[in-house]
């Protein structure tokens, strides 16, 4: 009887994790669409779009989610949002 029991939860479990991975997966290629490839942007107006008092602090912190998240520095914006448009 019990056997029953933990062979049903353990079902369900894998179920339920086979479908938070599906839904991750089809979540991550909706971001990955969502942004448009190829937008870049030079340092000097990196810095400038900012807003930022201290220029090398501004392109440090780029650089650090540049790497982070696998994606050229040139390709990090001052106005991403980091689920959305940079697929974190």
């Amino acid at each position: 009887m019990w056997v029953m029991k933990v062979l049903c939860l353990a079902s369900s479990l894998l179920f339920l994790l086979w479908r938070l991975a599906i839904e991750c997966r089809e979540q991550q290629q909706r971001y990955a669409s969502a942004r448009p490839l190829g937008r870049s942007i030079p340092d000097e107006e990196f810095v400038a779009a900012s807003g930022a008092r201290n220029a090398n602090t501004a392109l440090r912190i780029r650089q650090i989610i540049a790497q982070h998240l696998d994606i050229p520095e040139n390709q990090i914006h001052p106005d991403d949002r980091f689920r959305v448009e940079l697929g974190a």
